[in-house]
């Protein structure tokens, strides 16, 4: 693979994790997941409108019937519908266009390239350009001393993980 379709598809892959981020905050992880789970659909629409793929009637009806049924699961959300919650299904449709057009980017210009080669080049070049949010404030320095404690403390009673990842840094 050449060096500027790699930063091309890290770029789209950088875009989508940040968005995936920035929905798991304002959504939760479960709505966050269901919005990040329409990149099949996106990805048919891209495929269909670069030439990649046909769209069937029935393939047409599936994706009608997708697109439905996320709005229904997202659309009617326990806590209410606030400027967080809809920042937070932009943020996230955002990185599932971006995956989507990742996807489909590496489809037409990458179809020869090695898949875990093409997976770790496109990480790294992501990683690279997401770095900056490594520069970020700690989560003790952006919301306070008491108010980290108890995100922790909230973090390590839902977590399932033997050893999650909760801290106040």
């Amino acid at each position: 693979a050449n060096w500027r379709s790699l930063l091309v598809l890290g770029t789209g892959v950088a875009i989508q994790l940040v968005g995936l981020v920035l929905a798991v905050e304002r959504l939760g992880i479960a709505l966050a997941a269901v919005v990040v789970g329409t990149i099949p659909l996106f990805d048919t629409l891209a495929a269909q409108a670069l030439g990649r793929k046909r769209i069937t009637g029935l393939g047409a009806g599936g994706l009608v019937l997708g697109f439905v049924g996320i709005l229904l699961v997202v659309g009617f959300p326990a806590q209410g519908v606030s400027w967080d919650f809809i920042a937070g299904v932009l943020c996230g449709l955002f990185s599932a266009i971006s995956g989507a057009f990742a996807n489909t980017y590496a489809a037409l210009r990458l179809p020869r390239a090695n898949p875990p080669g093409l997976v770790a080049g496109s990480f790294l070049v992501a990683g690279l350009l997401s770095s900056g949010q490594a520069l970020a404030e700690s989560c003790r320095a952006e919301v306070g001393e008491d108010e980290a404690r108890t995100y922790v403390d909230q973090c390590l009673e839902v977590s399932p993980a033997t050893r999650p990842p909760c801290n106040a840094e």
